[in-house]
């Protein structure tokens, strides 16, 4: 947050809207290519994506709309907690089934391969989105 904000005043919150998500996709890259030997790596980059949401959720959704910015905030915080639940759900049943019988626990990069992937297909087209809104903002703020 503290590297967040100033960066926020230099350019477009939009672009480092899309930067955050960013850093949220690649950390899933990250441990699917490194089978998690690059956990902290990739906990670096699931932290500063994190660290930034809390400065940027309040600008971006004034910028969506000052009328609604307590509506949509507050929707922001229940479409996270609903989406880190729902991928600590699949973490948690895929590590459970995958675990071998007489075992307590699943180890080994196997039993959370499906956990990345269902971020990386929820988190993708995401970022996609934000490319294109990044995009089609560049103009506006030329023009003014």
């Amino acid at each position: 947050s503290l590297v967040v904000g100033p960066l926020c005043d230099l350019g477009s919150p939009r672009l480092w809207y899309f930067v955050t998500v960013a850093c949220t996709v690649a950390s899933c890259v990250v441990m699917l290519v490194s089978g998690g030997s690059q956990c902290l790596v990739a906990a670096g980059l699931a932290g500063s994506a994190f660290g930034s949401i809390a400065t940027l959720m309040p600008i971006m959704t004034r910028e969506l709309s000052f009328r609604s910015m307590g509506t949509l905030y507050a929707l922001a915080k229940i479409g996270g907690m609903a989406s880190s639940s729902a991928w600590n759900w699949v973490a948690a049943s895929t590590s459970d089934a995958m675990t071998p019988k007489g075992q307590s626990a699943c180890i080994g990069e196997e039993c959370y391969r499906m956990t990345w992937l269902v971020i990386l297909g929820t988190s993708g087209p995401i970022l996609i989105f934000l490319l294109h809104w990044v995009a089609t903002a560049a103009p506006k703020a030329k023009a003014a």
